[in-house]
């Protein structure tokens, strides 16, 4: 593990017991709002001075997930969505793009 992360502002995930987490997994929960972080997210990283507003994704229990540059979470990053497409031959391989976010008047 790189000793240059904080852990203990992070929550540090073992594969094998995501689905055994309580009240901490996005297993089953619902994502009831996708919006550009508000200043007051970026306060609470203290992104507030970055020109990057990354995408905010909300559970329904009220979790938010957001993507860092690090795990140190030292600026914000850019959330990406991983498409699967079944090619001609059968292999499955993914279309990637970025999650971006249009304000609308």
């Amino acid at each position: 593990m790189n000793d240059d992360i904080d852990l203990n502002n992070s929550l540090v995930l073992d594969p094998n017991e995501l689905s055994t987490m309580e009240n901490r997994s996005l297993i089953g929960r619902t994502v009831v709002d996708v919006h550009t972080a508000t200043d007051d997210e970026l306060m609470v990283e203290n992104w507030i001075n970055s020109k990057h507003r990354p995408t905010v994704v909300v559970f329904d229990d009220g979790a938010k997930l957001y993507a860092s540059t690090d795990m140190n979470g030292s600026a914000p990053g850019e959330l990406f969505l991983a498409l699967p497409e079944e090619s001609t031959s059968g292999t499955k391989i993914w279309h990637k793009q970025a999650v971006i976010i249009v304000e609308t008047a």
